[in-house]
């Protein structure tokens, strides 16, 4: 194998179809013309980068249809008979062929089928020039396409999808139908032609095959490494071969027997064409042998025959007319001898006969004269051309058998006029009515043939042949060649003569053999035709036979799917699909049976479904059970708690037999245990003997369970002996199951109306608004407070609470609208109403089982008069603030000057101390009472946009000295770029930070202090985390409120007004911010403010 880099493109060898050529191109036209039809409407998606895909792949595989291919050398391809054109070896255009599998793969079956198309007619131009070659790419350029795209569900489909099974097979398909473009191909003889085929396509089949699974592996690895490459990766369409069993079965059988007549069409061929070679080989060679067996004796006969001549005393006649004379007589009778030649001692020639014979002899002939003259013995030349051109062969003789001296007899035999050579070489001719033979002698020089022009010219055996025959010949070899210059095959055979060097050779037209092999094969032909058309028809009938019943089931078991099931169906034999059938009679019957009972069940699951009444919702259940398994009454008991009996209901004529079984339920079945009794009359114990003295002969009993708690039992009692199946059995028990649900219903929904009642007591007599709103803020309740204080409530469920409060506060609906800080979370918050009215409201969320909030829940209280009251103490602690702050005063300032008067003691200095100290603290709080006051009246107040960040950085420094001094490190966190700037008043916003700070500062005994800042969506964050004591979450909601301070052990002797928190509240609302914190005990507390961003519009 070897790799052509570059085709030849200046000589343009495509021919014009002719007769059969002819024929077979109008064929196969007609049979891709449906094909290109049916597949147009890929044309239409060939747009865009499609379409110039399609152009460079169409443009790019026809050059390298010539450039780029596998030549296969070394294989022995036939040249096409009757003509003079030498074998041309195999060459396959790797590159193009994967191309179009690309074209196939990325653009369909009909663009891989165009571009299948060019290649062919490059190839058909510069390759072999036949233009059926197109057929034979665009037939290779479809099933490719086909077989890469197609969608059929199944193994089949998906290994046929797979590149590595669809291009080999592709292109033994092309292989396939190059036979007959092959069988077109030849202007000789059809059977020339039908040979040449089939032994063409023999020797290319595995080149083609392994260069198609080449081409496979690369397309393979191309769907590997990209994963997009593959045009389809699961097939959803039912293949024809598997839409019912039968064409399952057929298209394995069928494609199977098509590929068994195949083999056995090739091997009964083949059998023949060696039947009809060994038979004419056998021919020949007893032709040849009885040709072989001749010659000798024709060569015997020359010398005997002239050595009787040399004998006769005439010839040493001194008279001359007598020795003519006597030559005359001699070479009339008998009738061997051409010419006779009389010479004397010396050579001379002294007589001929014919007389004008050339008198003069040949150097061949001095030659033998001179070695007869030497061994005294007759001799003969080899085959000599004659005056006319003729082979001749001359004998010598001496006249005296005892030595040369008296002369010597030459005799010259014409091999075309001598009767005995020509009974030889006629001999060789006409084998089977068509051979032609003739003889090679020991220089390969042909002395004989029927053809003059081949006289004298060089024969020798082809060293290599097509075939060899040396099995079947005896002594001389047999071969097959093509003869020159037709390049028709033939059969030579050749054989030595022995005891001379001269070979026989017979030549044989292999269409003589093809003939004879047809005679031999066309009969078991016919008979394997015949057998395998009435075999395909058996197949399929039988087919059809071993399905139909399976069809039957098929149909049955849909008129089954579909819900019919009164359709009985046929026992059949003891075989499997017997077997089958009452298989599908009994599962026909369970159905029937179970969809019965489903029915009922769906029916006793309507009706207790339609109650949550104890009595109601279990009637159907009995009903249902007495219907079920005919049994005359039926009974469930209800257990309570402790088992005592709670609840009876029955049904039934008698049903008040089984009462007696009430005090023995939970004894029989209180471990959950089922108990059925086929036959009373068999029972022994003294509680079920008045049950069969009653008239009853079966029992069955089934615990009620509910969540894995027996809860009562359902009876049933029947009038004669019953066996108990495992369906009905399992029907009852979901009965029970279904009384024990209904049961546990019936019991929650009376519990819940009772709750409901005195839910909605509770909800009418408080005082406090309340409303509840689900997840997507629509209101589900209000209590009659809500009603009167919000009118648009009243008869409002269901509607959005938004929409309700359009009227209310906008304090109020931002409780509803704003988001939650946790899941746990609380929104607090004062509305003023209209009338001046001021409630206090707190809102929390609703929260499901995995934590999904499913609402929340407001309570409003009225709080007016503690505002009042609040407002009250609020002006007298002002007035008392602002009354005492001047006395303070003074009383600080004698306190500090009592020193200067005098020499003090250190008990007397301690005091005056602690006088200055509670003053201080006094002031302290007197300010902070102060501060907030004017804040809650908002005196005093310049909002304007601020750089907060700095206002962090400036409380940092002012208070870092205070966190050294009690070792504490205080850390900032803020960020890199400036954060936007709020609204708000300076003072008081630093007045938070400085409060925030300087709490968590006295708090934290020792670790760290860190101040961050963080920017959101609409607001800046500003907190404080430390390392300190923590707080328990019972104070946490306490925390903001005036004078409250956590009280524990740790914390007694920290000083404070409790008023520090409550002032930051009261600046972060001013702000319409919010404040809250996050702590545990032990681990530290985390203080959060939020304000808003500064808003230039």
């Amino acid at each position: 194998m070897q790799i052509i880099w570059f085709g030849t493109w200046d000589n343009l060898i495509l021919t014009m179809p002719h007769g059969l050529q002819a024929y077979l191109l109008l064929i196969y036209a007609l049979a891709s013309f449906p094909a290109l039809i049916f597949l147009r409407h890929e044309l239409s998606s060939l747009r865009g980068r499609r379409l110039a895909l399609f152009v460079l792949l169409a443009l790019v595989t026809a050059m390298f249809s010539n450039v780029l291919k596998l030549r296969f050398s070394t294989l022995k391809l036939p040249p096409i008979p009757g003509t003079s054109m030498d074998a041309r070896p195999l060459e396959v255009p790797l590159i193009a062929l994967l191309l179009i599998g690309i074209a196939a793969a990325r653009l369909g079956t009909l663009p891989a089928a165009l571009i299948a198309l060019g290649s062919g007619l490059v190839r058909s131009a510069y390759e072999t020039g036949w233009p059926l070659q197109l057929f034979e790419m665009l037939s290779f350029g479809l099933l490719i396409g086909f077989l890469l795209t197609q969608d059929y569900a199944g193994r089949l489909g998906k290994a046929l999808r797979q590149p590595v099974l669809a291009v080999p097979l592709a292109s033994l398909v092309a292989w396939l139908l190059r036979v007959p473009i092959l069988f077109a191909a030849p202007p000789a003889s059809s059977l020339y032609a039908l040979n040449y085929a089939v032994s063409y396509s023999m020797r290319s089949l595995a080149p083609r095959f392994w260069v198609g699974f080449a081409v496979g592996v690369i397309l393979q690895v191309l769907y590997g490494v990209i994963p997009d490459f593959a045009p389809l990766r699961k097939g959803l369409v039912i293949p024809p071969y598997g839409r019912s069993l039968q064409q399952r079965l057929l298209s394995a059988l069928v494609p199977l027997m098509l590929l068994i007549i195949i083999v056995l069409f090739y091997a009964v061929t083949v059998t023949g064409v060696r039947v009809s070679t060994k038979q004419i080989v056998a021919q020949i060679e007893r032709d040849a042998e009885r040709a072989a067996d001749r010659i000798p004796l024709f060569f015997a006969e020359g010398r005997s025959l002239l050595s009787r001549f040399a004998r006769d005393e005439e010839f040493v006649s001194p008279e001359r007319a007598t020795r003519q004379l006597k030559l005359q007589q001699n070479i009339n009778s008998p009738a061997f001898f051409s010419e006779l030649i009389l010479l004397n001692g010396a050579g001379e020639t002294i007589n001929t006969y014919p007389p004008d014979v050339e008198r003069a002899l040949l150097p061949e002939e001095i030659q033998i004269l001179n070695q007869v003259s030497f061994v005294g013995i007759p001799l003969h030349s080899q085959a000599l051309p004659h005056v006319d051109g003729q082979p001749a062969i001359s004998f010598v003789v001496p006249l005296d058998q005892t030595g040369a001296g008296r002369g010597f007899l030459v005799g010259r035999v014409s091999l075309d006029d001598n009767p005995s050579f020509q009974g030889i070489f006629e001999g060789l001719q006409g084998t089977m009515g068509a051979g032609t033979g003739f003889i090679v002698d020991q220089e390969n020089r042909i002395v004989a043939h029927p053809e003059r022009s081949k006289l004298f010219q060089i024969w020798q055996p082809e060293p290599d042949p097509l075939v060899t025959h040396a099995r079947v010949t005896r002594r001389g070899d047999a071969y097959e060649d093509l003869s020159p210059p037709d390049n028709l095959q033939r059969l030579v055979y050749y054989l030595p003569v022995q005891g001379y060097p001269w070979t026989i050779v017979i030549y044989m037209p292999y269409e003589v053999i093809l003939s004879q092999a047809m005679d031999i094969s066309t009969p078991l032909l016919i008979r394997l035709l015949l057998l395998s058309m009435a075999a395909t028809i058996v197949i399929v009938l039988a087919a059809r036979y071993l399905m139909q019943p399976v069809k039957q089931l098929a149909e049955v078991a849909g008129e089954i799917a579909a819900g019919r099931l009164d359709i009985e169906i046929e026992a059949g034999g003891d075989d499997e699909l017997g077997r089958l059938r009452t298989a599908f009679e009994q599962m026909r019957l369970s159905l029937k049976e179970r969809l019965e009972q489903l029915s009922l069940l769906w029916q006793v699951s309507q009706a207790v479904s339609g109650s949550l009444e104890l009595n109601e919702s279990l009637t159907p259940i009995l009903t249902g059970a007495l219907e079920e398994t005919g049994a005359s009454v039926a009974r469930i008991v209800l257990f309570s708690g402790n088992g005592v009996v709670e609840d009876v209901v029955s049904q039934g004529a008698r049903a008040d037999l089984l009462a007696d079984l009430d005090s023995n339920a939970a004894r029989l079945i209180g471990d959950g245990r089922r108990l059925l009794i086929h036959n009373l009359a068999r029972e022994r114990q003294p509680h079920l003997l008045a049950l069969r003295r009653a008239g009853l002969r079966a029992l069955c009993g089934l615990p009620l369970t509910s969540r894995g708690r027996v809860s009562g039992v359902l009876w049933l009692g029947f009038d004669s002996p019953h066996s108990f199946k495992a369906s009905e059995v399992d029907f009852l028990s979901t009965l029970a199951g279904q009384a024990a649900v209904a049961a546990q219903n019936a019991r929650l929904f009376a519990a819940a109306r009772e709750g409901r009642r005195r839910l909605e007591a509770i909800l009418t007599s408080a005082s406090d608004v309340i409303i509840v709103t689900d997840n997507q803020n629509r209101l589900l309740l209000a209590n009659p407070a809500a009603e009167e204080t919000f009118r648009s409530l009243v008869d409002a469920r269901g509607q959005a609470i938004e929409t309700l409060l359009a009227d209310a506060p906008q304090s109020a609906r931002r409780l509803f609208i704003a988001p939650m800080e946790s899941p746990g979370g609380v929104l607090t918050g004062e509305l003023t109403l209209p009338d001046e009215r001021v409630l206090y409201a707190s809102v929390c969320a609703v929260n499901q089982e995995g934590g999904q909030a499913a609402g929340r829940v407001a309570v409003l209280r009225d709080i007016t008069y503690l505002k009042e009251v609040d407002k009250m103490k609020s002006d007298f602690v002002d007035t008392v603030s602002h009354d005492l702050r001047k006395p303070l005063t003074y009383m600080r300032g004698y306190a500090s000057m009592l020193p200067d008067i005098g020499d003090m003691n250190a008990k007397q200095q301690k005091f005056v101390e602690k006088i200055v100290g509670g003053i201080d603290r006094m002031t302290e709080l007197i300010d902070d009472l102060l501060d907030l006051g004017r804040i809650d009246a908002g005196l005093g107040i310049e909002m304007s946009p601020l750089d907060i960040d700095k206002l962090a950085r400036e409380v940092l420094f002012k208070l870092r000295p205070r966190a050294v001094a009690q070792e504490l490190e205080l850390v900032a966190r803020l960020p890199e770029t400036p954060v936007s700037p709020v609204w708000g008043d300076a003072m008081l916003l630093e007045h938070a930070m400085i409060n925030l700070v300087d709490n968590a500062i006295k708090y934290t005994f020792e670790g760290s202090i860190t101040i961050g800042l963080t920017e959101r969506k609409s607001q800046v964050l500003f907190w404080v985390k430390d390392t300190g004591i923590g707080i328990e979450a019972k104070h946490l909601p306490h925390l903001f409120e005036k004078f409250y301070r956590v009280k524990q052990r740790d914390t007694l002797n920290i000083k404070g007004t409790g008023l520090g928190l409550a002032i930051v509240r009261s600046i972060i609302a001013l702000h319409k911010g919010k404040v809250w914190v996050e702590s545990k005990a032990g681990q530290g507390s985390t203080f959060f403010f939020a304000v808003p961003k500064h808003n230039p519009e």
